[in-house]
């Protein structure tokens, strides 16, 4: 996959675990473009930016300041230090990576 296309791919594959909407994706997927490219969290969610990804997703401030509030609510986005970021524990910085393996881990247990 390309960088551009990275994190629509990465999200979808783990989306069995994070269990977002496929507009959720959608936002997720274009934050964590944005803050790759360089866009601190001040300005990923400052109200220009949200402005500008939810007219580029064809959606109302309000539409889209609920999806943000939902992930929020949810944990896929958090609050550092009183600042909206995405969670790191899902986000990936791919700057210096070439790939990303997944390991899942089931444990199998007897009826009772």
């Amino acid at each position: 996959v390309t960088k551009e296309e990275f994190y629509k791919k990465y999200y979808q594959a783990i989306n069995g675990v994070l269990k977002l909407t496929s507009k959720e994706l959608i936002i997720l997927d274009n934050l964590s473009y944005k803050k790759f490219l360089g866009m601190s969290d001040k300005d990923l969610f400052n109200t220009k930016t949200r402005l500008t990804i939810g007219s580029e997703l064809n959606m109302s401030r309000f539409n889209f300041n609920n999806y943000i509030k939902s992930m929020t609510d949810r944990g896929i986005l958090i609050r550092i230090n009183k600042q909206l970021s995405i969670n790191p524990a899902i986000y990936k910085d791919i700057t210096n990576i070439l790939s990303i393996d997944f390991t899942f881990t089931f444990n199998i247990y007897e009826n009772k």
